[in-house]
């Protein structure tokens, strides 16, 4: 007997079945880490890990302490907006719990609304931060380039 029935859509493809594979070995994994009786061993690597990759600025603090200090020649295309001959380039910073890039490290994470020249009476605009900067003696400072104004009929500015 044939069926016309169309089993695709009951079943994920290959991509979909890895996906959902990976979401599953994932949670399995931090399940088995969160156990008492996980092995040292095991808990030192994801340490490591988690020390290496982290986004947690207070696990990578003696990192961005060596960043401060390092100092740059500012890059071309910036040196016209600032007044710094040299700065300490970032490719991330952490603030109030969440984690900013510049684009070039991770766009997803430098997406952001912005007023336009800091003026907070004009409308936030869609932008990506472009450079995180420390100046010699001065705050962290992210410099956001404007998205593109969104076309007729597409919702989504980025």
């Amino acid at each position: 007997m044939s069926s016309n029935f169309d089993h695709s859509i009951f079943y994920p493809g290959q991509l979909e079945r890895t996906i959902l594979h990976t979401f599953i070995r994932a949670g399995n994994l931090k399940r088995w880490l969160a156990r008492p009786d996980c092995l040292a061993l095991i808990r030192a690597c994801k340490e490591l890990f988690d020390r290496a990759y982290s986004m947690d600025p207070t696990q990578d603090a003696d990192a961005d302490d060596a960043a401060q200090h390092m100092q740059v020649r500012s890059p071309d295309d910036l040196r016209p907006l600032i007044e710094y001959p040299t700065i300490s380039l970032r490719a991330r910073h952490s603030h109030n719990g969440i984690s900013y890039t510049r684009s070039s490290t991770h766009v997803g994470n430098s997406l952001v609304y912005y007023h336009p020249r800091g003026d907070e009476t004009l409308e936030p605009v869609p932008g990506s931060i472009k450079y995180i900067y420390l100046p010699p003696h001065g705050a962290v400072t992210f410099v956001v380039q404007c998205q593109l104004h969104v076309a007729l009929g597409t919702h989504d500015p980025f």
